[in-house]
């Protein structure tokens, strides 16, 4: 009771915002479970992520699960909510509406509630590659049945891993069977399998009731299988990043889809059939979710991070849209951001005026840090990183750093609409 205390006073401490994510499930009983997370910043910049409720729902309807949530925040004294960020299922649609409905009467919400829902990143990519992924080819399938087989049986698993110990194979990450609901289980079953290449054959050598011929993976099945791998391992990195929970991630979240984008272009084009056709897949479920022309889904938010960020500012994200839209509509996406940071600034300013001298007087309740809670990983780890994902990544920041050079930037340009900003703001 002592902790919640003090992470409740935290919590509802005068110009503390939250991040909130949630998620629910049904369970093999058939029990419909939900659970809500706070993230959120503490007055020496750490971050923090704390569970707040982990519980049973009647069902997974919208006022269902907004109710929910209502209720989880007012038994935490929470009323200052950023963000909310859920699947992309159609009934968090209406929790969302209904949330914010709730919460815009309290006057509570930045711009009235504009930006607080935030679709998951993670599960978009996952419906991105998933539908690529739908009919699985044939190669996939053989591969499937020969881990499926060697897998069905602990017996069998362990002459497996006999021969594969015979071939001086490490067994310590053996193999593992994916699932339907998760792409990357997939890329992980197939990335697993091919080390053992061998050792299926030395197999098939030795068992007669290995499955049937026509259901074997061949040579030209492997060798489809590396090119899968190949291709799938850069969204399984972006996916693993998105997913991160102990680092921010609304910073990357632009260069990651910018990365997307660029690699289903690239490959798209290629000679290769399987990987072209996989590529256009792709491309028309990314123009759904994230697609500027397309979709009205993206929470603007996660462009107007990379503008804070003094590396790339506003003049990157515009680049980028040029990179990839028509003039026309990079011009208006662009300004579409600008407008969305002077208007985050103006609520900021006529929020913070009216609290300034009260938040002055009160002194944070600092939030005890258990192990690695406090502390922000760097989102670049060249361990978890292919160097495919590094040539895509640096082409796009090559070009830029090119047209930078050609056009002659003038760094005043924003530190003077920087300081026009702040008259603007000291004469209101």
């Amino acid at each position: 009771m002592i902790e919640k205390k003090k992470l409740k006073s935290a919590l509802s401490r005068s110009g503390q915002r939250v991040c909130l994510t949630t998620d629910t499930w049904t369970s093999v009983q058939n029990i419909n479970y939900m659970v809500i997370t706070a993230h959120f910043i503490d007055g020496d910049w750490n971050l923090h992520k704390r569970i707040l409720n982990f519980c049973q729902i009647a069902n997974h309807k919208g006022d269902t699960i907004g109710r929910a949530i209502e209720k989880c925040l007012q038994s935490w004294d929470i009323d200052k909510i950023f963000t909310v960020t859920v699947d992309n299922a159609s009934s968090n649609d209406g929790a969302m509406t209904y949330l914010t409905r709730k919460l815009k009467e309290r006057n509570v919400l930045v711009l009235d509630g504009e930006f607080l829902h935030v679709r998951c990143c993670a599960h978009i990519l996952n419906l991105i590659v998933g539908d690529a992924l739908k009919d699985l080819h044939v190669s996939i399938v053989r591969i499937r049945n020969a881990v499926k087989y060697v897998r069905s049986s602990p017996t069998r698993l362990q002459i497996f891993k006999d021969f594969a110990k015979e071939d001086s194979i490490s067994t310590k990450s053996c193999l593992t069977m994916d699932v339907p609901t998760r792409w990357n289980s997939t890329f992980t079953m197939l990335d697993g399998a091919i080390k053992f290449k061998r050792t299926f054959e030395r197999l098939e050598d030795h068992d007669r009731n290995y499955i049937a011929e026509g259901d074997r993976p061949t040579n030209e099945d492997w060798d489809n299988a590396r090119v899968f791998v190949g291709f799938l391992k850069i969204f399984s990195d972006v996916t693993l990043k998105f997913s991160a929970s102990m680092s921010v991630t609304s910073n990357i979240f632009f260069h990651e889809v910018c990365l997307v984008q660029e690699t289903i272009r690239e490959y798209s084009l290629y000679k290769n059939y399987l990987l072209s056709k996989m590529a256009l897949r792709m491309q028309t479920k990314f123009n759904k979710y994230w697609g500027v022309t397309t979709s009205e889904k993206i929470n603007l938010l996660l462009y107007v991070a990379v503008v804070f960020d003094p590396r790339y500012k506003l003049n990157y994200v515009s680049y980028c849209f040029h990179e990839f839209l028509e003039e026309e509509s990079a011009n208006l996406w662009t300004n579409k951001v600008e407008a969305t940071l002077r208007q985050l600034c103006d609520d900021y300013y006529t929020r913070l005026s009216v609290t300034k001298e009260y938040h002055s007087q009160t002194q944070s309740t600092p939030v005890e840090t258990s192990s690695g809670q406090g502390e922000i990983p760097s989102n670049s780890s060249s361990a978890s990183c292919g160097i495919g994902i590094y040539k895509v990544r640096a082409a796009v920041h090559d070009r830029y750093k090119q047209s930078k050079k050609k056009d002659s930037y003038d760094g005043k340009t924003e530190v003077t609409r920087s300081h026009l900003n702040r008259s603007h703001s000291l004469s209101r």
